[in-house]
């Protein structure tokens, strides 16, 4: 098994360059990004209880907003099942790692 930790952190993306030259600032809108990490690989699986608690003990300690995952040690991309599960996780949609904060519709960390 494979244990891996997820957040979701501010970022932002260019909409429209500005003219630096001139003074103008580029244009940005605010994004919440979902980032994942490999926390344990070959967990065996008697030991995966133990191995989650600890990894869910340093999500808790950390204040980062991490959440932990489990897969199998058969999942070639962990990283971005991590993504997808956190944002299911959090329900804010399962299809994108990037979502905008627009004031259409305002997100917040539970």
């Amino acid at each position: 098994m494979q244990i891996v930790l997820a957040r979701v952190v501010d970022d932002f993306e260019v909409v429209q360059r500005g003219r630096v030259d001139l003074g103008e600032r580029h244009k940005t809108r605010d994004l919440k990004v979902a980032r994942a990490l490999m926390w344990k690989k070959g967990v065996k699986p008697e030991a995966l209880d133990a191995a989650m608690a600890k990894a869910a003990t340093f999500a808790r300690e950390s204040g980062e907003g991490y959440v932990p995952f489990a897969y199998p040690s058969s999942d070639r991309d962990v990283l971005n099942h991590a993504k997808r599960d956190l944002l299911k996780h959090l329900g804010i949609g399962s299809d994108v790692g990037r979502i905008y904060m627009g004031p259409d519709k305002p997100f917040a960390m539970p």
